[in-house]
């Protein structure tokens, strides 16, 4: 796979540099004490790093979990700096690192070589890959994605992946991440031909070896049948592959398949030949053309993943999905003809996953996903139709929210919703472990009661086109809350002293930092507060934005004296609002339409 007379030209640091690069990283942590035993034998490693910035990184994060005085001479004194095999000159120090890896970690790794250079690679993805391989297998079934995420981390910290993107909402959760061209040239060395990718450059014989397979689309006629075995294959990324690539013949040959990825293929239909792959445990349809699935694919019993995010087309799931037991992982973000799910999904209680859920008459019901209670992560219910009636409130009841301890972002859309029962709300109570919430398109005139009694943990509310509340609940109840946003309320006039909590709450909204108001074209009066009024409130509050409230006259500025925290405020579009400059001296950042 590797052309051996490629070399890569890295810029080289100075000797103090490259100490200072290495040292950063592998005394994290530790004591004076450490630094000044350790430092001699250090130095002399870092020489063998010859200026290299990723090699001066990988070999600090190797180092790092070495402890004694022993253990970094051992390295020191590895032959490996010696073996004429090592054909690059970064390599030596990621065989020292990979050698020291678990041999379930070492399978991880090398297997990350069938991703093309320069992929980025989405770190959920990859664990249910792992997970389809049977590398996390040895772990409690429930706790797979967990250790899953722990063997990406560990390999992480010892740099063999770069480029680490953060959650927005969680900094401390990777979403995706690259590898190095080093890094995925080592890779391929290790993995030698185990993977192997489909380039259109590829000589006429047969490799016998190949269990996992990256065909890239190219004009050439090679194909997995003309180069390798395909009854072997594992694993077959084939994104981007036209209709007519896909063959029944190939698809019939690949009974050994645990992991199926057509991200973009211009597929419009499974062939029925899928239902026949017993292994398979992994399939990808993202972002492709398929309209359906195949009732064969329910045959699928081992089953894991089903990935149709971005499949636009897709307008039906099959009827009996529910003899996918062991499904984990229902991924329907943006599938916007898709406006009904069978009932039988009631029956995948495995399902950690179920992206987006559409509920209505004559489509699906609340109470389907009412034994769903693995769910985790986020959730997404979007309601297209009324829900008025008395089996409406039960089919939320039987929905048994409060019961899936796991969620931890709920969104509930009813955009196309013209009427959802203040009884149906009530009965939709979340549960108590919930960060975040997003209401939209509510058309009830009061929000249920739970959104202050039952949400003790809730860290971020966004209320959103809710367009008939005529007054804000209680939020200043909220212990947790940091984030809140309140967006396209029309019929909002007031907020006063109950939208704080008042009276009752001694310290009111004592977590939160960001507040914005937006689009709240009625919005007049915003209630202050005495001057002696004794209690906490907003003590953490750091930004204030209001944006398009055009009927806005006044600020609270009791209220916002009392909030010392507050650094930024920022006013758009409000043309009413007239502002005494003497009572907001103390905010250090104020921007206004005409830039004061």
């Amino acid at each position: 796979m590797m052309d051996s007379s490629y070399m890569h030209r890295l810029g080289q640091l100075s000797d103090s540099d490259c100490w200072a690069l290495f040292s950063r990283i592998a005394f994290s942590g530790r004591s004076n004490e450490d630094r000044e035993n350790l430092e001699d034998i250090g130095r002399r490693i870092v020489q063998k790093c010859k200026g290299l910035p990723l090699a001066a990184k990988a070999m600090g994060s190797f180092l790092r979990f070495k402890v004694t005085e022993q253990e970094w001479q051992t390295v020191l004194d590895s032959q490996i700096w010696e073996q004429e095999e090592v054909t690059l000159d970064l390599f030596p120090h990621f065989y020292l690192s990979y050698n020291d890896l678990l041999p379930i970690l070492k399978r991880c790794f090398s297997y990350c070589a069938i991703f093309p250079k320069d992929t980025v690679i989405n770190v959920d993805k990859l664990v249910r890959i792992w997970m389809a391989q049977g590398y996390l297998s040895t772990v409690e079934n429930n706790q797979q994605e967990v250790r899953g995420r722990e063997y990406f981390m560990n390999l992480a910290m010892r740099s063999f992946f770069q480029e680490l993107e953060t959650d927005d909402k969680n900094t401390s959760v990777i979403i995706s991440c690259k590898m190095h061209d080093v890094v995925h040239d080592f890779a391929q060395l290790i993995s030698k031909n185990d993977c192997y990718s489909i380039t259109g450059t590829e000589s006429t014989e047969k490799v016998l070896s190949v269990h996992h397979l990256c065909w890239e689309r190219t004009d050439s006629t090679v194909t997995p049948v003309s180069v390798c075995d395909v009854e072997r294959i594992r694993s077959l990324f084939a994104e981007h592959l036209l209709a007519k690539e896909l063959t029944h013949d190939l698809v019939k040959g690949l009974k050994c398949l645990r992991v199926l990825n057509l991200h973009g293929c211009g597929i419009q239909e499974l062939p029925q030949e899928i239902g026949n792959l017993f292994h398979l445990r992994y399939i990808d349809l993202s972002s492709s053309q398929v309209q359906n699935l195949p009732e064969a694919i329910c045959r699928l019993c081992n089953l894991q993943t089903l990935d149709l995010q971005g499949c636009k087309r897709l307008s039906r799931l099959p009827q009996h999905i529910g003899r996918l037991i062991n499904l984990r992982h229902l991924i329907t973000t943006d599938t916007p003809k898709l406006e009904s799910f069978p009932q039988d999904i009631g029956n995948l209680t495995q399902l950690r996953t179920l992206s987006d859920f559409v509920v209505g008459k004559g489509s699906s019901k609340l109470g389907y996903i009412g034994k769903l209670n693995q769910l985790q992560g986020y959730v997404s219910i979007h309601v297209i139709d009324s829900l008025n009636a008395a089996e409406d409130v039960v089919e939320a009841q039987n929905a048994a929210l409060r019961m899936k301890p796991y969620i931890k972002e709920l969104r509930l859309n009813f955009y196309w919703a013209s009427e959802v029962s203040m009884d149906v709300m009530e009965a939709l109570i979340p549960p108590p472990n919930l960060r975040f919430l997003i209401i939209n398109g509510y058309r009830g005139t009061q929000f249920p009661t739970w959104i202050t009694l039952s949400l003790n943990n809730l860290r971020v509310l966004t209320l959103s086109e809710c367009f008939n509340c005529t007054f804000l609940p209680p939020l200043g109840k909220l212990p947790f809350l940091e984030i809140l946003w309140i967006r396209l309320m029309d019929e909002l006039k007031h907020v006063g002293n109950e939208f704080l909590g008042l009276p009752g709450t001694i310290n009111t909204f004592p977590k939160l930092k960001k507040l914005r108001f937006s689009y709240c074209s009625e919005w007049e009066e915003w209630t202050d507060i005495k001057p002696e009024v004794g209690f906490s409130v907003m003590p953490s509050l750091k930004e204030l934005e209001l944006n398009c409230c055009e009927k806005l006259n006044s600020l609270p500025y009791c209220l916002l004296q009392r909030v010392s925290s507050l650094e930024s405020l920022k006013i758009k579009m409000c043309p009413c609002l007239e502002l005494d400059w003497t009572e907001i001296t103390h905010i250090q950042n104020i921007e206004t339409d005409d830039g004061m």
